[in-house]
């Protein structure tokens, strides 16, 4: 009753009261956020944005809802220290979606961080079909149902046996069987059409005969007209001997006995491979039961790629046959003697251009390059040669899955003819189509109405996101930061709460304007959906779209930390501080002047990583060039898989990235250095004096 009329307080409140906010430099910042409304927080960098939205507002919020907890769940909950604030009045229970990047984690896949792993996995549990993985044939199990319903066909006086077929074989002697048999309570033997006492069978050994299975009468029943009770318990026992495999001997009118097999357990009919019973975690490549057995459910294995040791595929053949010869410890003659029986002349052919056929015949054949590269790292001790072979391993589709990730009983169930391993390698507007077109029967759909809601509920909000493009298996830690902002929002509208405090940094960046007015949409079905959102944000359109704008400012660091303005967006004619000047047209953004062009560039040639398509760009030395597209166009991809990292090898003399193409002009610089949004450090110790290496002259 305290609970909830705590929350009937908290919820009277029309707005989140801060007074005497003083996290880092805020300066005793007061200020009022009105409760289900858009707010965007603004200013220059520096000047305390952050710190009133996240150390401060998100932070007491954490605060409260671990206090509720019980100290022994606390232990484990990672607790944001105590924000530097007087007090929060009307503050709802708050939640934070960053721009920090997942950990590179390979199991994180698109459909994990959106939770359709979950719904997907319950979907094929309850309405898969199982297959086997070796014959490629519908396994179906027979219920005691069925079994009853072929039982209650025959008139009523007819005698029924209950057989198991006991398949633990013998080598010619069937005195231990028989005893074994015994001691565990059986009697009867069925055997050529004729019941056999075990305990006379015991007094008159038999003779020595070829090993064979046994037939053990688990029960004796007669069909009566109101039904067979003790059926199903014999059935059951039958079952537990026999891994499912139940057969039924029916006395027929000229004293010969009908046999009938039977299928408690889902087993193939012509290999008797036992397939797994459907449950979520069979479908789960986090779990072990799911997991493929040879990759643990990662999906590829280490290995030597077959792309890093080739290296520039725009190379010629003829060029790279010593080099190619020396690393794998091969005759170097020998190896040119089978380029040049070739077909065509390698000495004008370039690897790109070579046929996949004769590529792999010389790389994965029973004595090419990778079997050679392979042994070679196996053996060598010269750390040199291991470096330069360790530095061409790459990441290679495991062979058992294929790289579907689950175990191969998992990976051949089918919903309507597809396998959860071929429905994950869709993209998000395939997987929509796929599920909105499933075509089930009407007890099935009724059976899976929620499930099927959530499912295309969270597709929905990625297509209208725009991340139409990207596959559900796709690794997480490879989205950009943008695209993985938007995910978590999809999964958030997909949760479907109500009176939460959302608060968002930064949600643009990494956006294209042609993507920002989707993101000011999915913002505002946030905030129907009753919730406050509160952003940390620098761009026009979103500060124009919130219903409520507070500045902090003026300057950066110590010249910040105090609240400018505050108040609704309709009133911005009359606001102070620099981001009202600019939104009303006071102030202008000065153009910069035009640079000269170079006549030096680094050309980037068949880049092929992960959405790009045999792009070819050239970057200008000495110049300022920026990048641009659409989010998930593959700018990243451009700029940092391909041209960041070619450099790098070319330096440091490393393997290429398979994929990334191949770089031209590298030389032309002395190196290459990343700046990223990632944290300096995460080591409490870590501070910027650290960083930029002062305290090394220091200490000097």
């Amino acid at each position: 009753a305290r609970t909830a009329a705590r929350w009937y307080a908290l919820m009277a409140h029309d707005t989140i009261a801060i007074r005497g906010a003083r996290m880092h430099n805020l300066k005793g910042v007061d200020v009022d956020l009105p409760k289900g409304k858009l707010i965007a927080i603004t200013g220059v960098s520096g000047s305390g944005k952050s710190s009133l939205a996240y150390d401060t507002l998100f932070a007491e919020g954490q605060r409260r809802f671990l206090e509720s907890l019980s100290p022994s769940a606390r232990q484990f909950l990672h607790q944001l220290p105590r924000p530097r604030v007087e007090r929060i009045d009307g503050l709802t229970p708050t939640l934070a979606i960053g721009q920090s990047r997942m950990s590179p984690n390979p199991r994180a896949t698109v459909a994990t961080v959106t939770d359709l792993d979950d719904y997907l996995r319950l979907l094929w549990s309850k309405l898969g079909e199982t297959w086997c993985p070796t014959c490629q044939i519908p396994v179906r199990r027979d219920s005691p149902e069925t079994i009853a319903d072929w039982v209650m066909r025959y008139p009523a006086g007819t005698k029924v046996l209950v057989l198991a077929t006991w398949r633990k074989r013998f080598s010619g002697d069937m005195m231990p069987v028989l005893e074994e048999l015994h001691r565990q309570g059986y009697a009867r033997l069925f055997e050529q059409d004729r019941v056999m006492s075990i305990r006379e069978l015991l007094r008159d050994v038999p003779k020595r005969r070829k090993p064979r299975d046994v037939d053990v009468v688990v029960d004796r029943l007669v069909v009566r007209a109101d039904g067979t009770p003790r059926l199903g318990d014999a059935l059951e026992t039958a079952a537990r001997l026999t891994d499912g495999r139940v057969k039924l001997a029916v006395l027929g009118s000229a004293d010969t006995w009908r046999i009938k097999r039977f299928t408690a357990a889902r087993v193939c009919p012509q290999c008797d491979h036992i397939c797994a019973d459907p449950n979520p975690k069979l479908f789960s490549f986090n779990s072990p039961e799911g997991a493929c057995p040879t990759c643990k459910g990662l999906g590829y294995h280490r290995d030597i790629d077959p792309q890093k040791l080739i290296g520039d595929p725009l190379c010629f053949v003829t060029e790279t046959v010593p080099n190619l010869a020396n690393l794998a410890a091969v005759n170097g003659d020998e190896l040119r003697a089978k380029v040049d029986a070739w077909p065509f002349d390698a000495r004008s052919t370039r690897w790109n251009e070579v046929p996949p056929d004769r590529l792999s015949e010389l790389i994965d054949g029973e004595d090419g390059l990778l079997a050679h590269c392979r042994e070679r790292l196996a053996k060598t001790r010269s750390k040199a040669v291991r470096d330069r072979l360790e530095s061409i391993l790459g990441d290679r589709p495991c062979t058992t899955c294929d790289g579907g990730r689950l175990n191969p009983d998992a990976a051949a169930v089918r919903v309507a003819g597809m396998t959860l391993p071929g429905f994950f390698a869709l993209d998000v507007a395939t997987a929509h189509d796929r599920i909105s077109g499933l075509k089930l029967s009407e007890s099935d759909r009724d059976l899976m109405r929620d499930v099927l809601g959530e499912i295309l509920a969270r597709l929905d909000v990625l297509l209208r996101i725009r991340l139409d493009y990207l596959g559900l298996n796709r690794p997480a830690h490879t989205l950009s930061g943008g695209e993985l902002q938007r995910a978590r929002l999809a999964t958030q509208l997909g949760s479907k709460l109500e009176g939460v405090t959302y608060i968002l940094d930064e949600p643009t960046t990494g956006l294209h304007q042609a993507d920002t007015e989707r993101l000011i949409a999915l913002l505002g079905e946030l905030r129907e959906s009753g919730n406050t959102v509160v952003v940390v944000e620098h761009d026009e359109e979103v500060m124009r779209a919130a219903d409520h704008l507070a500045e902090l400012g003026p300057d950066a660091g110590e010249g910040g930390g105090q609240l400018v303005w505050s108040g609704p967006t309709s009133e911005l004619a009359t606001a102070k501080g620099a981001t009202a000047a600019f939104l009303r047209g006071d102030r202008r953004v000065t153009p910069w002047r035009i640079r000269k062009p170079t006549t030096n560039f680094i050309e980037v040639r068949e880049a092929r990583l992960h959405n790009l398509k045999r792009v070819a760009a050239s970057f200008p030395v000495g110049a300022l060039t920026v990048v641009t597209g659409l989010s998930g166009a593959g700018k990243s991809t451009l700029v940092h898989d391909c041209l960041f990292t070619g450099i790098q090898s070319y330096h440091l003399r490393r393997a290429v990235v398979p994929g990334s193409g191949a770089v031209l002009g590298a030389g032309l610089v002395d190196r290459a250095i990343a700046i990223d949004s990632r944290p300096l450090g995460k080591g409490p110790r870590s501070i910027p004096v650290t960083y930029i290496k002062v305290m090394d002259d220091i200490r000097i």
